[in-house]
């Protein structure tokens, strides 16, 4: 494993060549992280944002770019009291073992009050990468080179604000070796499903429920709807239309007493990863291949709890999907199409 830390003026003129294509990884590899350059002005569902005691977050305009294609950033504003935090999270994203990945950041904290940090863990709860982002105006970009090993190859990005700091996000990426039958696949095959809920909108409407029922929430937006298990065996499933020879995610929200989830696909388990409880729910992932276009998947909580906000979503194609929408903007800007 490597760590670099580069001040921004070392790398310039690297930082402005990728993201003037709308990129963050150097040219033969690709980014895992979808939108990791925050120029399209909405987070997808692999980002989340903790904000407490005041602590404020969104997109910001790039103070000084006059680059069309690097012209927005996130920002984390934990001014309001000493107490206040703003965290923005990616992540988990389910890696290969044995692979070799790089997770690259940018970052900048205008003001000398409170500190920023930049976290990279994995689901061992093994810190990989940490970072305290130097005050100053100029941009601090961070490097770290890792090899997932098994059992730890889910990791979770977090760039945090706290006591009275600000902090500036751009250039977000976990770069992988390309795969170019992959990529080419991402980019062609159900395009329009990439990364959205194949089973409604956080909803329960199509899935069975086991030894429980289902409930509506009263001032819940994480879950307006949930369903309430009872025992070992208690479980919500259902049916999904897939493509088979892609990769799919489960994710949905748990709480309670003995609300630890397992998902299961075509009546097999495979490895869940569970995230820090966020305002009272804890949110969980599952991440399959698909070997058959009808695929029975069912998610339980391993005894009394409540589950929600489920969703099963193809992954890996995000970026690529995210970088043609924006190419085919940009010939129509220009009287191409």
């Amino acid at each position: 494993m490597k760590s670099i830390i580069l001040s921004s003026l070392a790398v310039a003129a690297l930082a402005s060549a990728q993201l003037a294509t709308a990129t963050t990884c150097p040219e033969g590899t690709r980014n895992l992280v979808a939108n990791g350059d925050f120029e399209e002005s909405i987070l997808p569902r692999t980002w989340r944002v903790d904000k407490r005691n005041g602590g404020e977050a969104g997109f910001a305009a790039k103070t000084g770019s006059t680059d069309a294609a690097d012209e927005r950033v996130f920002a984390l504003d934990a001014t309001a009291s000493s107490s206040a935090t703003a965290t923005l999270y990616h992540g988990p994203a389910h890696l290969t073992v044995g692979q070799s990945y790089t997770f690259v950041a940018s970052a900048r904290k205008p003001a000398a009050d409170g500190a920023a940090t930049i976290t990279l863990s994995n689901n061992a709860g093994d810190t990989l990468f940490k970072e305290e982002v130097p005050a100053g105006a100029d941009w601090t970009t961070v490097s770290h080179t890792f090899t997932p090993a098994t059992g730890k190859h889910a990791v979770v990005i977090a760039v945090a604000a706290a006591g009275g700091s600000t902090v500036e996000v751009d250039a977000v990426g976990l770069c992988v070796a390309h795969d170019g039958a992959r990529a080419r696949r991402s980019t062609i095959v159900e395009e329009a499903a990439c990364g959205e809920n194949l089973v409604g909108h956080d909803g329960l409407a199509g899935w069975k429920v086991t030894n429980g029922h289902v409930v509506a929430s009263k001032g819940d937006a994480q879950a307006p709807e949930l369903a309430r298990l009872g025992g070992a065996s208690a479980s919500v499933a259902r049916s999904v239309t897939i493509t088979p020879g892609q990769r799919y995610r489960v994710s949905g929200l748990v709480r309670g007493g003995a609300a630890k989830p397992t998902v299961a696909i075509n009546g097999a388990q495979v490895e869940t990863i569970v995230e820090a409880p966020l305002n009272g729910w804890k949110p969980f992932a599952a991440v399959f291949d698909a070997d058959k276009q009808s695929t029975a998947v069912s998610v339980g909580v391993g005894g009394s709890g409540e589950v929600a906000a489920l969703s099963v979503a193809r992954i890996g194609c995000e970026q690529a999907g995210t970088d043609q929408n924006r190419a085919r903007r940009a010939a129509a800007a220009h009287g191409e199409l």
